[in-house]
């Protein structure tokens, strides 16, 4: 009669949070709204869970709230899609399932260093899915740890923008390093 995904998400974490070190991922399919509770509540929701699973949302239909979903898979590092039609579900579940069986490596955080008085203007993954990692940032001065979930044999591509101080003419210097570190 209704839909409140918050609970569904703090239930999928408590099951799944007590499997650390393992790949955890969840697959939320709706056909709706989340209505049986406030926004404040998903975010919370949202904040609990993030770090335990990776969650890929899918909106099958038409009555559902894209924005909600793309909040949900942003903050929980999935992948956001819509399903008009209910019988290219079975297809793509099969896909999803596919893809999250073949991650082998979990907790993937992207570290990087920027020099002092530069500024990380935003760090966006655009490949497999566009992501807006800038907010997620851990860490204090110049490194910076910012998490990619889990991986497996695959390609992604990330956009990074620092804006540096002026320096000399013909002095070269170093913006950014990056690193990937597994846990």
């Amino acid at each position: 009669g209704g839909t409140a995904i918050g609970s569904w998400l703090r239930l999928a974490g408590k099951l799944l949070g007590e499997h650390s070190g393992a790949v955890r991922h969840a697959i939320l399919l709706t056909d709706g709204k989340n209505q049986h509770e406030t926004d404040e509540k998903l975010d919370e929701a949202l904040t609990e869970c993030s770090g335990v699973f990776v969650c890929d949302a899918r909106g099958v239909g038409t009555d559902w709230n894209v924005a909600e979903l793309r909040k949900i898979s942003s903050a929980l590092l999935g992948s956001f899609l819509d399903v008009p039609d209910p019988k290219d579900l079975e297809a793509d579940f099969r896909e999803m399932t596919a893809v999250a069986m073949d991650k082998r490596v979990t907790d993937i955080m992207l570290r990087v260093w920027t020099p002092q008085h530069a500024k990380l203007k935003f760090l966006k993954q655009m490949v497999p899915t566009v992501d807006d990692l800038t907010g997620k940032r851990t860490g204090q001065g110049q490194i910076g740890d910012y998490p990619v979930g889990a991986w497996g044999d695959e390609e992604r591509e990330y956009h990074l923008c620092v804006e540096v101080p002026a320096g000399d003419v013909g002095r070269q210097m170093r913006a950014a390093w990056l690193k990937v570190v597994a846990p």
